[in-house]
């Protein structure tokens, strides 16, 4: 769409006249062809026609003419503002190998029935003219874990039964609960599985009804290079806090 407005004067020999202001509106169509030639600066080869309404813009009569048009075509020259725009190349990031975490193993933990178990803590019975006997020191279990796992299989969960039973009985107990890995896989996942299995001793003890403030601290110790072998690496131990 395009609104043009002309003015026209006439100077042929015989016929001088000036025709005043006059506005056509028309529609039409413009190509252009461009090529950068510089940052700013570009070439465009353009073309185009535009059919106007109303009188003819040079006011010659319109039985001379069957049409009112208007035809473009030419070379420009031109500048362009701001910076140009850049595309993006398409690029692939590159992989980069890392090592590959062990799947761990999620072997479900079965909630075993109550079992009756005996009592740590025996009464001592009255005796006469008896000594105070040296408190003992109570052996806690030492719970294993199966290759990259944190999972504890029934039977190794069974030995916590006794360790509930205890801290019920004296409710003063504290536990320290740490965990240990083999030397199989890296140091920083194996310090990670450690914790995981520290986390699941924790969780298990309180399942039984042992209040979490009592299991404190909570460590995964990562790889324990001294374990004789891996089997008897990948393991929690459990020790009595001092009062």
């Amino acid at each position: 769409m395009s609104a043009v407005t002309t003015r026209t004067k006439h100077l042929a020999e015989g016929y001088e006249n000036e025709f005043n202001r006059q506005w056509h509106f028309g529609v039409g169509g413009q190509g252009s062809l461009g090529y950068r030639v510089a940052e700013s600066f570009g070439l465009q080869l353009y073309g185009g026609i535009t059919c106007l309404t109303g009188d003819r813009f040079d006011n010659i009569p319109k039985y001379k003419h069957k049409s009112n048009l208007i035809y473009e075509a030419g070379l420009k020259l031109a500048y362009h503002f701001g910076k140009p725009v850049k595309s993006k190349s398409v690029f692939e990031a590159p992989v980069i190998a890392t090592e590959p975490e062990p799947v761990v193993e999620q072997l479900p933990v079965v909630e075993e029935q109550p079992v009756i178990e005996k009592q740590l803590v025996v009464e001592d019975q009255p005796v006469e003219n008896a000594t105070p006997k040296a408190e003992t020191t109570v052996e806690l279990p030492v719970l294993y874990f199966a290759h990259n796992s944190h999972r504890l299989t029934q039977k190794e969960a069974d030995k916590l039964n006794a360790v509930a039973e205890l801290m019920k009985a004296q409710p003063d107990v504290t536990l320290s609960i740490n965990g240990y890995a083999s030397k199989t896989g890296s140091a920083g996942y194996n310090l990670r599985l450690t914790q995981l299995r520290a986390g699941t001793v924790k969780m298990l003890l309180k399942r039984r009804g042992i209040d979490g403030h009592r299991l404190h601290p909570v460590i995964g110790k990562g790889i324990d290079r001294k374990a004789p072998t891996s089997k008897a690496a990948r393991r929690v131990e459990l020790m009595m806090n001092e009062k």
